[in-house]
């Protein structure tokens, strides 16, 4: 069953001044109560009330100026002028397309039209964080008003934009993971990769294996305030759960990759040898293009010599030459609720799901 996540400490705050605002029971002009009359209110600290005002700011409907304090300046969102709804996500990873279909039928039965971002440009902001063609079209599209948005939450993606436009168009959904400081107005679909590391590890550990690998290309990316890459999440997940498992984790193989050392001489070094015998690799795809050949130069079986669970349960990963367990993130349940909450009628309050994931088991991990 999905799960929610703890909401902010301002958002019984922040969801009724929303609610009062649009409903026109504070005028444009009109002060809202001092930050010191809601920190008593709400038995919250002023840093606290100052974060739920910040919110309502990036909404676009109050403005907090040093003596002025918060006064209100949009009664209610601007009507938008298109029935386009805009799809921001990589539709060449294959793994998409659960989202691309329940997406187009629903939208077509109710009106609406969905706008994909274009894939070139999707994949050159991967390499270049702030690529300002893809910045110009998500501006572009934003400032045509379109009924909703519905967001793969890339860490490349312009987040700040949405924060100073949120009042130009009516829904916004994130899917699969979200890459910022702060939560957005926004419905919120998310990988529960807590629930992905569980299902593994205990799997593993269930089949008797005891030393477990990460093998990641990267766990890291230098990203302002400290935010941790999907991958990273996962990274930390597994390690949690290896520590309830009693399974002994290697956490130098993705930081052996991310300072660009050769797969091959990872190999050599952290896995010959060691007697490891299981490994989560978090990307099926990741598997086939970065370890399969090195791992079997080196002369190690899968799953003989090496047990492999990986992640992402696309389209292509039945295709593979060597069919992985896999967790699968649940596309079609994520797929179905994204699109059932961006057409949904409820108000724009904060909701956030944690899909929980399935382990599709097939030849890849073998009970010792």
């Amino acid at each position: 069953m999905a799960s929610q996540g703890r909401p902010p400490k301002f958002r019984k705050m922040t969801d009724l001044f929303r609610k009062e605002i649009l409903s026109g029971k504070y005028a444009s002009g009109e002060k809202l109560p001092t930050d010191a009359d809601l920190a008593v209110q709400y038995s919250l600290n002023k840093r606290t009330i100052a974060a739920g005002m910040a919110q309502l700011v990036a909404e676009g409907l109050i403005t907090r100026t040093p003596g002025r304090g918060s006064v209100v300046v949009r009664q209610k969102p601007i009507p938008r002028k298109n029935n386009a709804v805009f799809v921001f996500a990589d539709i060449l990873q294959g793994s998409f397309s659960s989202i691309d279909r329940e997406l187009s039928l629903r939208a077509l039965r109710k009106g609406f039209y969905p706008v994909w971002a274009p894939v070139s440009l999707v994949h050159e902001a991967y390499a270049r964080p702030n690529y300002k063609p893809m910045l110009q079209f998500v501006e572009r599209f934003v400032n045509d008003l379109p009924y909703g948005l519905l967001i793969h939450g890339e860490r490349f993606f312009p987040y700040d934009l949405l924060e100073r436009n949120r009042a130009k168009f009516e829904k916004l959904v994130f899917f699969r993971d979200y890459l910022h400081t702060r939560d957005l107005p926004a419905k919120y679909v998310l990988t529960d990769y807590d629930d992905a590391a569980e299902k593994a590890v205990r799997y593993f550990a269930e089949c008797g294996h005891r030393k477990l690998l990460f093998l990641g290309t990267r766990i890291r990316h230098p990203m302002k305030n400290g935010i941790l890459t999907p991958q990273a999440t996962y990274w930390n997940a597994v390690k949690k759960a290896c520590l309830k498992y009693d399974m002994e984790f290697d956490e130098e193989i993705p930081e052996a990759l991310w300072a660009r050392a050769p797969v091959e001489d990872v190999i050599r070094e952290r896995i010959l040898g060691k007697h490891y015998t299981a490994a989560i690799c978090p990307f099926d795809g990741a598997w086939r293009q970065f370890f399969a050949g090195p791992l079997e130069k080196a002369g190690i079986r899968m799953p003989e010599d090496l047990s492999v669970i990986g992640m992402y349960n696309t389209p292509e990963a039945a295709a593979y030459d060597t069919p992985m367990t896999s967790i699968d993130v649940n596309e079609a349940k994520m797929a179905n609720l994204a699109t059932e909450m961006l057409f949904s009628e409820t108000p724009g309050e904060i909701e956030k799901i944690y899909v929980p994931t399935r382990l599709i088991l097939r030849e890849s991990v073998r009970k010792l």
